[in-house]
């Protein structure tokens, strides 16, 4: 009996002293030839972003040695040019009502720009999470803004972005907003916990004295009128290291069809005005042949 509980604890020493934790995979850095069990402890340095020239597949952990080839891009730069009465500055204008107004402002605010090509999936540039301005103050003296972005190179058949930010970004009135660059100028409506979406905003002369004698001001922003806005068949080229342009026409005649703004000089969040000038936008906003 001594005998046999002595052959099985040797037996048992035996066993134990060849058991060898430690990685077990040949293609890990960390790869222990003599581990006959695997502790999960492997690893495989290398470049874990699939956008990399470099990228391996086979990587669990970033080295830092990701390389992209930048010269397969390019630069497009969207210019939105905005328009009143047939023609774009700053000059005296007249709104809906024959009221002869003096814009100081019309900002609208996008996100999500989106190319798309005809030749491949691979053609497309989705710049989902991309928030641009069209911002136009009259400080400027301008009636055009300029936004830039990097490209993937090829042919492209049309693109679309959205007015607004996507519901899920807004924050509760107090809480850190996720994106501060959408807070530089537009106000932040705590009524409706969202973003100002569009602003728009001047001067009247109600009663036609060539004086202007009234303000008047348009903020627009909850997350209803989040829409998206469709260019199609514009076709261009984005060129490896070159710089291609875009102009984005937005017609306020046709954003402001049935709003008078006489008799709503201040406006702000959701109401039926906003409504209209939303079913307005899509009908507005083209690009420039």
């Amino acid at each position: 009996m001594k005998s046999a509980l002595f052959c099985l604890t040797l037996f048992a020493v035996l066993l134990s002293s060849c058991k060898r934790e430690g990685c077990t995979n040949p293609k890990a850095d960390n790869y222990a030839p003599d581990a006959n069990e695997d502790d999960g402890s492997c690893y495989i340095n290398g470049c874990t972003d699939e956008k990399a020239a470099n990228y391996s597949a086979d990587a669990t952990l970033d080295d830092g040695t990701c390389q992209y080839t930048y010269h397969e891009y390019g630069k497009l730069l969207l210019c939105f040019k905005h328009k009143m009465n047939n023609e774009s500055g700053f000059h005296p204008k007249t709104l809906p009502g024959n009221v002869v107004s003096r814009i100081n402002t019309h900002d609208l605010l996008f996100s999500n720009l989106h190319l798309h090509g005809d030749v491949s999936p691979s053609h497309h540039s989705d710049l989902k999470g991309t928030y641009f301005l069209s911002r136009v103050p009259y400080a400027t003296s301008n009636d055009a803004y300029i936004q830039e972005f990097n490209i993937k190179a090829g042919q492209y058949t049309g693109l679309k972005f959205n007015f607004g930010v996507d519901p899920e970004i807004n924050a509760e009135p107090g809480e850190a907003r996720k994106s501060n660059a959408l807070l530089n100028f537009l106000p932040y409506l705590t009524d409706y916990k969202s973003f100002a979406y569009l602003h728009f905003s001047g001067e009247l002369d109600t009663d036609g004295d060539y004086i202007y004698d009234s303000t008047f001001s348009y903020i627009m922003g909850h997350d209803s009128y989040n829409q998206e806005i469709n260019l199609d068949d514009v076709h261009f080229e984005i060129e490896s290291g070159k710089t291609a342009f875009l102009t984005i026409e937005i017609d306020w005649d046709k954003i402001l069809e049935g709003v008078d703004i006489k008799d709503n000089l201040i406006l702000e969040g959701k109401n039926s005005t906003f409504d209209q000038m939303s079913k307005n936008l899509s009908g507005a906003i083209r690009v420039e042949s």
